[in-house]
């Protein structure tokens, strides 16, 4: 699905120990060059985008080879990557995954992000996280709390971290919309694994195959 935002940048480098990584799109290997519109590629840490104060992890957080994935708890799309991204998780005691909530459908989409950042404080986030993308309908207040109160979280104590909490988190969301402009994301669900950005949904072995790929290329380094 589309989100709102400017229009994405040229192809990015990034910066991983000293060294510049191209971030390389799973579905074009011959994008435009920065240069032929007079910009300078933008360079990104690797922890920059795989780390943040706020962000829990899914699977391993000492896990070799971190997925991101831009996506929203709404999207049709990116309840069926989710699919995915679980049976892999579960096969696979090495890997790290991190969610950065881009809103597609707005505010609800980001009440719901909130609250499965707040349910994180209290040991739930992974549960709740596959909660949400679990529901078939849509998302309202009353609903997100229903489903944080089926998984067992303290919802009054959530919506006070939520509100002690609120600037650091839309700074957060901020930074998300950056990132995705940064790597010319244009939509939900989108992924970086290893160096390789994958703009869209992937079936399961694809993305097996560029978990394996991202472990080569350090085993390499």
């Amino acid at each position: 699905m589309l989100f709102t935002s400017p229009p994405p940048l040229s192809r990015r480098a990034l910066l991983v120990a000293g060294a510049a990584w191209p971030f390389i799109p799973a579905t074009a290997q011959n994008a435009p060059s920065p240069s032929a519109q007079g910009a300078q590629p933008q360079r990104l840490s690797l922890r920059e985008l795989t780390h943040d104060a706020l962000l829990p992890t899914l699977g391993n957080p000492q896990g070799d080879v971190t997925i991101v994935k831009f996506s929203d708890f709404q999207c049709a799309y990116c309840k069926r990557s989710y699919t995915n991204l679980q049976a892999l998780l579960e096969q696979d005691a090495k890997l790290r995954v991190v969610i950065r909530d881009l809103f597609v459908y707005g505010e609800s989409s980001r009440h719901a992000a909130r609250m499965a950042l707040a349910s994180a404080q209290q040991g739930r986030y992974a549960q709740v996280v596959k909660a949400l993308f679990s529901h078939s309908g849509r998302l309202n207040e009353e609903r997100v709390e229903a489903l944080l109160t089926a998984q067992g979280v303290n919802v009054p104590a959530a919506n006070q971290w939520v509100a002690s909490q609120r600037d650091r988190l839309d700074a957060l969301f901020d930074r998300n919309v950056e990132l995705a402009r940064t790597l010319g994301f244009r939509g939900t669900p989108s992924y970086v694994i290893g160096r390789v950005t994958v703009p869209g949904g992937i079936p399961q072995e694809k993305m097996r195959e560029l978990v394996a790929q991202a472990r080569t290329e350090l085993a390499a380094r």
